[in-house]
């Protein structure tokens, strides 16, 4: 039997350190598919969870702590229901990351859904 990936989206898998963080914004491969972007890095040191991210939203876009609040809590729920394909899509690698929202208008469930698999099939191409 193979290891078992449960759906969910412990604190451990939230990306907090402030330097990590800085890094990715630095230097990190970013893959697009729009309305996200996917900026992520290879980590050399072992960690505990194999993928830490932070969801992000534009405030210059939504003005509103609501709206970006709904994104993210939309963009969670997505990943954490693809997240056995995005950890199958790295090939064994730990990555810390950011998943970043740049539309001007609110997403839903489909529009976010097709464009993380688009970018899982880009993860694919690029950690083979």
């Amino acid at each position: 039997m193979g290891e078992l990936i449960l759906l969910t989206l412990p604190k451990t898998e939230r990306l907090k350190n402030i330097k990590l963080i800085d890094s990715v914004f630095k230097s990190a491969i970013t893959v697009k598919s729009f309305p996200l972007i996917f900026s992520y890095k290879i980590t050399d040191f072992p960690t505990e969870v194999p993928v830490q991210l932070l969801f992000t939203v534009s405030k210059r876009n939504f003005k509103r702590s609501v709206d970006r609040n709904r994104i993210k809590r939309i963009m969670r729920d997505r990943y954490r229901l693809m997240k056995p394909e995005i950890i199958a899509a790295l090939n064994g690698k730990s990555i810390f990351g950011a998943l970043i929202y740049t539309s001007k208008t609110l997403a839903d469930y489909q529009e976010i859904d097709k464009s993380l698999l688009k970018l899982i099939q880009k993860l694919h191409e690029t950690n083979r």
